[in-house]
This record gives structure tokens, sequence and C-alpha cells, in this order.
């Protein structure tokens, strides 16, 4: 689709068509979302109402099964390589460019999130593949009033998200939002804000039009950004910059798009894809929610009851509650009140219950993984909760991976086009620090990155590092340095890991390595006197090397009368970093001759 066949009406209708098709699928999120509210369905009464007298119970698994699963998806590490091997440094050199540029790109994007006061983009990914079982948003480079690179990575709810496919991926995308006028105005104008709103006075929170939601159609096409308000657009079709759609989206699971016997009907078929954590769970929940309210219902009539009174015309009635504490209830001759009998809850139902939150548990996670543990576990049993634990967010690591991979793609393939001014990436690692400008040209020519999501699971730290120093031993070992640090480790920066245990070693055979060291961390954090003292003491231990046997120090007496050299050093042999530092005093001469047996005059021997 080009962008003269782009008008309102085509957007909208697009939109439109994909709503019904989509009918049953956002049908699901809802509820699903309902479910997570901790909203009270129940199937028993027309209206979902529990009648007058019947307390409803709601139990907060739902809620606690989401938020840990999307809690652990959260905490995963987004490990982006370009596969080299043990290639050196050199032979990486655009792999590393591409990697550098990917974290640089996701920590712009999350600080123009924040800057919106929204979570940051992996928190909402999560939060969408856990409850909607689907995940979409725009991955997108741009150039700021100053002409530098930005880049935006803003995740859509898959509810209001619609799409075309064809043979070679999307074809449009339309991300359907509400908006307030104010955020109109801002985003587009004035006129904007008043044409979509013609009723709506200043934004000064008096008016009630203004706290009226606007839909809004931002729309995305392989050349096009175009968005709509009413019917009218607020954004005219304008070229995005990417070669194809600029939006990442994907299903959860591995349930492909199936056809039933006979079915026909295209909204059943796309509402049965893309799981959310509850797909196994849903009945589970309503039957323990339902449960659980006539246990407590029971409970509060027991408190409560209701009565029997007997009377010669059966009109009596009573004017206070009788059973308030040491109450007194007056009756005539003939009249009797009875407490209502209660029905009691069978045993049976303690069975429903224990059997219902065992499927609550094969379908979700054992409680034992909220630390609800009463007794001592063995090894075998956490490595198999652990497991169980892993499969259970395997759908949803694969799902993440999948996003952050189409991410990568979507901006590498941008930024190589050569159009944006390179970006300078910040990082550090341990104690090294860069500064690098990234070349697009570097970024190009690079393979692609492979994402790797490393769930911060429990595991058994002794038993991985074992595992990682036993493939390391002998003459021959089973795998590389890098191999142990990025597979079995699972290291998110190995190649950072591998410098500073270099650096370490460095430090560790010289005591000149470990002094430059500790001279850059103070210069790091500021601290330019310690630095000076380092360097000073740096420099004179280069010296000491360097001079011939017997040649004294700096202030001390040579041993033949000839002048020896001062500590200060002239500023063309300090480092650029220390230039300006001042320079030391030279030693004071030791005016206490030293005897034959090491003691000064005047100082008895020790």
């Amino acid at each position: 689709m080009v962008a003269r066949d782009l008008t309102p009406d085509r957007i909208t209708g697009l939109v439109a068509a994909q709503e019904i098709a989509t009918e049953n699928l956002r049908n699901r999120m809802e509820k699903d979302y309902g479910r997570y509210l901790l909203e009270w369905t129940d199937d028993r009464w027309e209206d979902g109402e529990a009648p007058t007298g019947y307390h409803t119970y709601i139990s907060n698994g739902p809620r606690v099964f989401a938020d840990r699963i999307i809690a652990l998806l959260i905490s995963a590490t987004v490990n982006a390589r370009v596969p080299y091997g043990d290639a050196k440094a050199e032979e990486r050199k655009g792999g590393l460019a591409k990697e550098r540029f990917f974290r640089w790109a996701l920590r712009e994007s999350d600080k123009g999130l924040r800057q919106q006061i929204l979570p940051e983009s992996k928190p909402q990914l999560s939060f969408h593949i856990a409850l909607r079982g689907w995940f979409s948003g725009r991955a997108l480079l741009y150039k700021d009033e100053t002409g530098a690179t930005r880049a935006d990575i803003t995740p859509f709810d898959p509810m209001h998200t619609f799409y075309g496919v064809g043979s070679d991926g999307l074809q449009w995308v339309c991300h359907k939002l509400l908006k307030t006028r104010d955020e109109i105005a801002a985003e587009y104008g004035e006129d904007a804000a008043e044409a979509a709103m013609p009723n709506a006075g200043p934004s000064d929170g008096q008016s009630s039009d203004s706290d009226q939601g606007i839909v809004v159609y931002d729309y995305y096409d392989k050349t096009d950004n175009a968005v709509v308000i009413g019917k009218d657009f607020v954004k005219e079709p304008t070229p995005h910059g990417a070669r194809r759609v600029p939006v990442f989206m994907g299903l959860v699971g591995s349930n492909p798009f199936i056809q039933r016997k006979d079915e026909h009907n295209i909204k059943n078929i796309l509402g049965e894809v893309g799981e959310s954590v509850y797909g196994g769970l849903r009945n589970v929940y309503d039957a323990i929610n339902k449960t659980l309210s006539d246990r407590v219902t029971l409970v509060r009539r027991s408190v409560d009851p209701g009565y029997v009174l007997e009377s010669e015309t059966g009109t009596k009635t009573l004017d206070s509650n009788p059973f308030v504490e040491q109450s007194e209830v007056p009756l005539k001759k003939g009249e009797k009140l009875t407490p209502l009998q209660l029905q009691e809850m069978t045993r049976d139902t303690d069975l429903l219950l224990a059997q219902l939150t065992g499927e609550e548990q094969r379908g979700g996670i054992s409680h034992t993984t909220y630390g609800d543990i009463q007794f001592q576990l063995s090894g075998f049993a956490i490595n198999t909760l652990r497991k169980g634990l892993e499969l259970k967010i395997q759908d949803g690591v694969l799902a993440l991976k999948s996003a952050y991979t189409q991410i990568s793609e979507l901006l590498c393939e941008q930024y190589s086009t050569g159009m944006f001014m390179p970006v300078l990436a910040t990082e550090g690692y341990g104690q090294s620090y860069y500064k690098e400008q990234i070349d697009p040209a570097l970024v190009a020519q690079a393979d692609n990155l492979e994402i790797e999501i490393v769930p911060r699971l429990p595991k058994d730290d002794v038993s991985m590092y074992s595992m990682a120093q036993i493939a390391r031993e002998g003459k021959q070992p089973l795998v590389s340095h890098r191999t142990a640090l990025d597979s079995i480790l699972q290291l998110d920066n190995a190649d950072g890991e591998i410098q500073l245990i270099k650096e370490e070693m460095a430090e560790m055979a010289s005591p000149l390595a470990a002094l430059t060291t500790l001279m850059q961390a103070a210069v790091d954090r500021g601290r330019f006197d310690l630095a000076a003292i380092y360097y000073v003491e740096l420099q004179r231990m280069k010296m000491q090397m360097m001079m011939p046997p017997g040649m004294p120090m700096p202030g001390q007496a040579p041993q033949n009368g000839a002048p020896g050299p001062t500590g200060a050093l002239p500023p063309q042999v300090a480092p650029a970093q220390m230039q300006g530092f001042p320079q030391p005093a030279p030693a004071a001469p030791n005016m206490a001759p030293v005897q034959q047996n090491g003691t000064q005059q005047g100082m008895p021997p020790l």
C-alpha cells in the first residue's frame, strides 16, 4: 500500500474489519485481564451478580501467579552477541559494534519511556506476554531537533493492535489507543485537539469533555506512518525511513492456527492462538472462587443466622436483632423464636478444594516456589521444582526472545542505511569503561545478532561454577574460555568479563599494573589527590627499575657524592590525565649518617 492510496476512511475500515475477525481473541484477553484484577465472575446467575445474602470470595491466586511469571521475565537477562567464537578482537570489530549499538538502543529507548512516566520496554512486554498472550510494538530510529540519532522502542497493547499479513510479512499495522485532549494538543497541536473535540474548551480540568478519551489510529505500512483522529489526518502519511513496517509482533506458545472440523468462522480460529498464563487455569480459578465463596457464606450465616418466629397470626416481627449479646426478646405465650438450622459443609467440600488446589499448582507454579515450604527439601526435589518452573516460563522466554530479535533486526537495519549520525555508546564493565562512536558501516557488515534470554531462576551456583571449571581443566579443555562464560555461566558480556580477568591477572603479576589500575580508578572517581600520590609512586617504581645497580633513589644520598634525581617530573613525562597535578617536592635528605650496623647516630641499636 502506497501513500496515495491512504485515506482516513481506508485506515479505519481496515481496523474495523480486523476488530470483527479478532473479536473472540480480544474477548478472551479482556476476561484474562479481569482475572488478574480479581474481578468476580460466576455463571450461576444470569447477570453475574451474587444474590442478597451470598458472600463472594475471590482468591488472589491469579494475581500472585501472573505477577510471579512477569517478575521472572522482567529479571531475565537479554544477551545479544554476534557469534564469532574465539575470533580475535579485530575480527570481531563489526560484531562488537553491533552489540554495543543494540545495548545503546535499549538504554536510549528506556530513557524515553521513563520520561513519559511509562514502564521500560521489558516490563511492558513481559506484562503483555503473560496476560495477553501476544506482544507488539514499534521499533524506530529517528532524528531529534539537533539531528542526533534517537531510538524508539514502544510496546503496543496487543488487544488494540490490528494488522495485515502478506507473503512477505507484515503489510500494515495500526495501534488504536486513547489519548487525552492535552496529549493530542501537545503532540499534534491545539488545532488538532480542537478538531477532535469541538466542544472541549481549554484544558483547565473544568470541562467534562476534556476528560474523555480520544480514539487515535496510529498507522504504519511499509513506507509511511499516518495518524487519524475521527475522519481526518492529524499526521499526513509521512515516510518513516524503515525498509519495512517498523513494528514487531508475535504470539506466545507453540499453537499454530488450527481450523477445527466444519469450522468456517475466522473469529473462532484466531481466538485460539496466543495463550496467556491462564490457559489451563481459567476453569480451575472459577471453581476455587465458587467453593471458597460457599464456605465464606456459611461461616457468615453462622455468625448472624436467620431464625423462625412462631405466633398465632404468623405476622410477629422483632424490633431488634435477637443475637446481640445479652439481648432480651419479649414473647407472648404461644410465640416461639427458633434459630434457623444451618447446612453444614460436608467433608467432600474439603476434598474438592484440595483437588482444585492441586490442579492449580499443576497448571501454574508450585506453592513451594513462593517460599511456602513446611519441611526440608532434598537437592533432587529442589531441582525438580526448578525444572517445573523453567517449563512454565519457557513460552514466555521464547516470546521475549522473538520480540528482542525482531527489535534488533529492525533497528540495526535502519542504522545500517547510513541515514543517521553515529551514536556515542558509553558502557562500563568492572574497571573498564569506554566511549565509542558506533560506525554504521561496521554494523552493516556484521552478522545478525543472536538474542538469548537467560531467566534468573533459583540455581545451584556451586554446581554451575564447578561445571565451568571442569570444562576448562586439563591440557585439552572441552570448551573455550568464551564458551564457558557464554553457555555455562551465561554471562551478559563475556568479552568484558574476559578483559576484566586479563586485567586482574596483570595486576597480580605486576605491581606496576596494580598501581596503574588504582590511579585510573581514582581519576574516574574524581579523587585527584589520591591519583597524584599513585602517580608519583608509579614513576618512582619505574625509575627504580630503569636505574643501574647502586644508583640511589630520589632523595637518597648517592654513594659517590653525585647528585641524584628528584621526585619531581617534567610535565611532558606525565600522562595526559595527570597534567596539572602538583609535582612533589624533592624528598628531604637523610641528615643522619648511617653506621655499619644499619642504625642512625644517636639512636640505640635494635
